[in-house]
């Protein structure tokens, strides 16, 4: 785009040298047609005028375009940087999605083996009601063994309800992040 006005500057510039040169060269030979040398001299003035027009019209298109530029770059530019901070914040977020899977893997793991240990426990316990409480607490030689197997029996017992009552928080757990993890895959 600026070469073409670049050469057409230079084109009229040699128009216009050429044009000055002409004119004396018109009044050396015809020095009686005064009359025609200033028609020619109107012509050539004529002719810049409209060539500066042109010039002009050229100067405000490639204004216009020159700005149509400038704004297609700072949209380019603010398109980049909205691109930018959406793959940050898909970063950030893939990481926050691989961080709650490891936690429900964890917790799937754990309640697995809360599971198990519960059903040896429950497998105990009915084993245990099977045999009769009374024969177990009837095996005691003293009432000082009678009350400590009771004892054990009891702790035994707060133990295995704590345990559950725990593999029931953590199954709330996971299914809270299950749901969370749900939620930002949508």
């Amino acid at each position: 785009m600026f070469s073409f006005i670049k050469s057409f500057f230079k084109i009229l510039l040699i128009f216009s040298v050429a044009s000055f040169l002409i004119i004396p060269f018109a009044f050396c030979l015809e020095k009686t047609g005064a009359e025609q040398g200033l028609e020619q001299v109107e012509k050539i003035k004529d002719r810049i005028e409209d060539s500066k027009g042109q010039i002009d019209a050229l100067k405000k298109r490639e204004s216009g375009i020159v700005k149509k530029f400038n704004r297609t770059d700072k949209a380019l530019a603010k398109a980049r940087k909205d691109a930018s901070i959406c793959k940050t914040g898909l970063a950030s977020l893939e990481k926050r999605i691989n961080r709650t899977e490891a936690s429900v893997q964890r917790l799937k793991d754990d309640i697995a083996a809360r599971k198990a240990y519960a059903a040896r426990r429950m497998k105990t316990i009915y084993k245990l009601e099977w045999t009769g409480r009374l024969q177990l607490m009837a095996k005691a030689d003293s009432v000082k063994e009678f009350f400590q197997t009771k004892k054990y029996l009891e702790y035994i017992l707060a133990s295995d309800k704590s345990s559950l009552a725990s593999l029931l928080v953590r199954d709330r757990e996971l299914a809270a992040l299950l749901n969370d993890l749900k939620n930002k895959t949508k």
